[in-house]
């Protein structure tokens, strides 16, 4: 009886201890891991180029612009048109901005836009938040903006075609 208790209690503790493992996912067949990072690896590579092309057609764009235009570490082109001394903005702060968005020939696109944003909360593009963050409380700005910072390869139905760079002027209220 105790051998039989015994071999009972075993088989139970063994199979608790094998029935908790989980099984490492598998790649289906069809699946070529070679082939997926040759595909990647291209589409990398082809983004590069269209950023790249994209950057000198604004290196262009800026020097026909008045105003001296600085391009920031991440790549949108800027222009502080009259500086304060006023705060400057960090993460989870809030703020007012009036701007006004045109595409590089000069369309207005939208209308003139008056909005309270939270600073790193993507309510706003990329580049445009990332041009905040350069600006203190007051000041005016114009951001020349790359496609690719702005909306993409989607764009904005109906104002903002895919693949548009954008002007933005704005204004970073007190």
């Amino acid at each position: 009886m105790k051998f039989s208790q015994s071999l009972f209690f075993g088989l139970i503790f063994l199979c608790f201890f094998t029935a908790c493992r989980k099984t490492p996912p598998q790649l289906p067949a069809n699946k070529n891991m070679d082939n997926n990072n040759n595909e990647v690896a291209a589409l990398v590579e082809l983004n590069e180029k269209m950023a790249l092309k994209e950057d000198s057609l604004l290196q262009e764009y800026v020097k026909n612009l008045s105003g001296t235009f600085v391009k920031s570490p991440i790549g949108i082109w800027y222009f502080i048109e009259n500086r304060t001394h006023g705060t400057a903005l960090n993460n989870s702060d809030s703020c007012f901005i009036s701007f006004q968005m045109f595409s590089l020939d000069g369309k207005l696109l939208g209308e003139k836009s008056h909005e309270k944003i939270i600073i790193g909360k993507k309510q706003i593009p990329v580049g445009l938040e990332e041009g905040l963050r350069l600006l203190h409380k007051g000041e005016n700005a114009v951001f020349v903006v790359p496609w690719y910072l702005a909306y993409g390869m989607k764009g904005l139905t109906p104002d903002v075609p895919p693949y548009t760079s954008l002007v933005y002027k704005v204004k970073l209220e007190k």
